[in-house]
């Protein structure tokens, strides 16, 4: 897939600091999002807000072309267990906004990176591919 404008989410983070930083090595027009709070890397654009609903999103992006967006934002296990409600809001309300938002802005499509835990090596067979159906295990 060809695409010239990337939105990466989390982009303070180890993978999407290292994904902004790539996409701007090939030329791409990258905006780089984060919280209020973030650090974050060198990029054509940077935005932070939290990312409490479509709505909020779609304001901070006015007037952008964005054809692709890495979904990097998350918040991680360890902390979740003692903060539950940080946890839904950002790993579930907050992706629906953004899935929500990059159908609204017109991104031919939403790549959602997870990265918080890895449970050990999987066989070639266990693969899961984007076609893969949703009704199998």
């Amino acid at each position: 897939m060809s695409f010239s404008n990337a939105l990466v989410t989390g982009a303070s983070g180890f993978i999407g600091r290292a994904l902004v930083s790539h996409l701007q090595a090939i030329g791409k027009r990258t905006i780089a999002v984060g919280r209020p709070s973030s650090c974050l890397p060198a990029a054509d654009r940077q935005i932070r807000l939290e990312a409490t609903s479509a709505g909020a999103i779609l304001e901070s992006l006015h007037g952008e072309a964005v054809d692709l967006v890495f979904h990097c934002a998350a918040y991680g296990v360890r902390p979740a267990d003692r903060d539950a409600a940080r946890m839904l809001a950002t790993n579930v309300t907050a992706t629906d906004a953004w899935v929500e938002a990059a159908a609204a802005l017109g991104a031919r499509a939403f790549v959602h990176v997870g990265s918080c835990s890895e449970y050990g090596p999987i066989t070639k067979a266990e693969r899961i591919r984007e076609n893969h159906p949703l009704d199998a295990p």
